[in-house]
């Protein structure tokens, strides 16, 4: 396969949601030109039959400018005290490993000082290999609140929709919102909500006017219900804390979200791929992670997940990227995290990390399916997978716009 024209011949692969056995893909221009049964490829065509061919993953949720340290403050002292020059390199970085990764288009939930949108740029226009990538620039906090460091804190008495004029002005791709504070910023709180219903829905209207979906951050059960009511697009990490931090799940809130269509992001970082079954090696990485657990076990942890999803929810599987211990290259252990996690196959797993985000970011008739027009971005797993099958196997092979980037 090339930007040009070639074939690949594949043992299985999913097409349209679909795991079908000894498939043909064609590319051309970059694009899927043609999908057919394996006798359809010529007899020089290139035959992987022991491997499955996926479409490229999308993760809808990490941090480019971020730097995945051992500690939250860490990783926040990188981030806010490097120079412009110095984001961009990492964020450039950071860029290839999602490639190398396996993920070919992104979204970028938060940067400092728009650093995210100059790399974006300098990939749409060709001039530097990356995924496909939409950016939030710094997101929308309160003064003192979660990554306010970043640079978009808005005061109780400033204009928030002044605050998605910014960003629209900027060129940004969407409006992320911290509805709640986060545990990377140790001076706000994860458990309450940050902005009031009206704040959000003012944020929401003005972003809607721009055309920018917005992103809300919401570990507060109180901050979900908020974020929903004032009609997000899509909801991010979505952890159902109650105000002294137990689970809090509301099946009003719930189904509220399914009737609209919003989103869930659920991120699944280093905290979680660490408690994957035979992957923590490093012990205070398992130690960290454990802290974090409110049960110990991934699958007790994202229980609500699995409601949320037996309710008719659209999940999509991110990796939060960027923040401690959770490298760019390693988003296939966060798509193991979610077979674990909610109890479901590795074909299921794959679609909640590729169609379901680009059905949420607006980048479907794009990316996230191997279909005749879409670009052609697509990962070779190391292994024929079947309806049933709850492993994934490693990847070895990447191509991005009809080019082998790995």
């Amino acid at each position: 396969m090339s930007g040009r024209a070639g074939w690949l011949r594949v043992g299985a692969a999913v097409v349209a949601g679909e795991l079908r056995h000894d498939q043909a893909v064609r590319i051309q221009d970059g694009r899927i030109a043609e999908i057919a049964a394996g006798g359809a490829a010529p007899a020089d065509a290139r035959h992987a039959p022991n491997a499955t061919l996926i479409p490229g993953f999308v993760d809808a949720h990490c941090h480019l400018s971020f730097g995945y340290a051992e500690d939250h403050a860490t990783v926040r002292r990188i981030a806010e005290d490097a120079d412009l020059a110095g984001l961009r390199d990492q964020i450039r970085r950071h860029a290839g490993e999602c490639l190398a990764g396996g993920v070919t288009a992104i979204r970028d939930c938060g940067d400092r000082d728009f650093a995210t949108l100059a790399v974006r740029d300098e990939i749409r226009r060709g001039e530097l290999a990356g995924p496909v990538m939409l950016a939030a620039g710094p997101p929308v906090t309160t003064p003192g609140g979660h990554l306010n460091w970043c640079g978009g804190a808005v005061g109780p008495e400033d204009d928030i929709q002044a605050a998605v004029d910014r960003l629209g002005d900027a060129g940004t791709d969407l409006v992320k919102v911290l509805a709640s504070g986060g545990g990377m910023t140790a001076e706000s709180d994860p458990h309450h909500p940050q902005f009031s219903r009206e704040r959000l829905e003012l944020l929401v209207r003005r972003a809607r006017e721009r055309g920018l979906p917005v992103a809300a951050h919401a570990h507060s059960t109180d901050a979900i219900a908020l974020s929903v009511a004032a009609g997000v697009s899509t909801v991010e990490h979505c952890s159902w804390k109650g105000i002294d931090g137990s689970a809090d799940v509301r099946l009003d809130v719930v189904d509220s979200i399914a009737r609209q269509g919003i989103a869930v992001v659920l991120t699944m970082a280093g905290i979680h791929r660490v408690m994957l079954p035979g992957r923590g090696t490093d012990a205070d990485q398992v130690r960290s992670a454990l802290e974090s657990s409110a049960t110990g076990r991934l699958a007790d942890d994202f229980a609500w997940a699995r409601t949320l999803r037996e309710r008719g929810c659209e999940l999509v599987i991110a990796s939060d990227a960027g923040v401690r211990f959770t490298p760019f290259i390693g988003f296939i252990d966060s798509v193991r995290c979610g077979i674990e996690a909610l109890r479901i196959t590795a074909v299921e797993a794959i679609g909640m990390a590729t169609a379901a985000p680009a059905r949420a970011l607006g980048l479907a008739d794009v990316v996230g399916e191997l279909a005749e027009g879409r670009q052609a971005d697509a990962v070779l797993l190391d292994g024929l997978l079947t309806p049933e099958s709850s492993e994934l196997p490693d990847i070895v092979a990447v191509w991005a716009k009809g080019l082998q980037v790995v």
